[in-house]
């Protein structure tokens, strides 16, 4: 009898540590710190803007459109969030993907380049 519980208490306390080390990895692979605007209006102007715009807002797209070039421009922010969300000529509006922060997230990235 006292092997048999013997072994089932070091089974018993392997799956604990097994089961303690598992949540210490899950923990340390989330992110500590939400992404800056800066970081996210990064993230969101190459899924959403450079395929027209260039990588950089240069104007220079691998879609081949005439979109004019995005950076060395004061955007203000209240006036061009609306042509982000709404669209404006041949530029799709992206309200659908984006609200109103996400596009103020944009033009804060815009500014740094």
């Amino acid at each position: 009898g006292y092997a048999l519980g013997h072994m089932s208490t070091i089974r018993f306390l392997i799956l604990c540590a097994s089961l303690a080390s598992l949540g210490k990895a899950v923990s340390a692979g989330q992110p500590t710190k939400r992404p800056t605007d800066v970081e996210r209006g990064e993230e969101l102007y190459i899924r959403d803007c450079a395929a027209c715009h260039g990588a950089t807002g240069e104007g220079s797209g691998a879609a081949g459109l005439a979109a004019p070039a995005l950076v060395g421009v004061a955007w203000e922010k209240k006036s061009t969030v609306p042509i982000i969300l709404e669209g404006r000529g041949d530029m799709p509006g992206f309200s659908a993907v984006m609200d109103k922060h996400d596009a103020r997230r944009i033009l804060t990235w815009l500014a740094t380049q």
